[in-house]
């Protein structure tokens, strides 16, 4: 997978997905990017607003985007799951 440019593309409103931020550009030493899982939850004047897996909303500009992966399958296996000593 890789990152895309959240101005070249915007992720679909209210599915999860892995952003990065940058904070604020005037600190020093400059900010770096931040991963977050976040949603796209609406526009307005301001801009994007996003909300985090966390039910807050991430710190900096968002920049970047992916999609997250599949969740793994279980493991398929014939053997029992609990060994006795």
């Amino acid at each position: 997978m890789e990152w895309i440019n959240i101005k070249e593309q915007k992720p679909p409103y209210k599915k999860m997905v892995l952003i990065s931020t940058i904070g604020d550009k005037t600190q020093t030493p400059p900010p770096r990017l931040t991963p977050h899982i976040a949603a796209r939850i609406s526009t307005d004047a301001d801009g994007e607003n996003w909300i985090t897996d966390a039910g807050d909303k991430p710190v900096g500009d968002v920049t970047h985007w992916m999609p997250l992966p599949d969740y793994p399958l279980p493991a398929q296996s014939s053997k029992r799951c609990c060994t006795t000593y």
